[in-house]
């Protein structure tokens, strides 16, 4: 896997996109990160690829609270 995945996955989401879009584009992409982590025999990679999806999923966290302490429904 190439930097180009990196890149790619970091600009889907346009701030643009309905928030319950891009919660969901960023649990995918966490998703994504997860499997490639599955597959990667090294420890650092791994590491780094299970980091990015910590980092989607607390992005879809955040657009979640702020939706709820907003008193939108996402």
């Amino acid at each position: 896997m190439g930097a180009a995945h990196f890149r790619r996955a970091s600009n889907m989401a346009p701030s643009s996109m309905p928030e319950p879009q891009r919660i969901a584009h960023y649990r995918d992409l966490a998703g994504q990160f997860r499997r490639w982590a599955e597959t990667e025999t090294n420890q650092e990679a791994r590491a780094g690829l299970l980091d990015m999806a910590t980092q989607y999923e607390r992005l879809a966290g955040e657009l979640i609270s702020r939706g709820e302490s907003s008193g939108v429904s996402v």
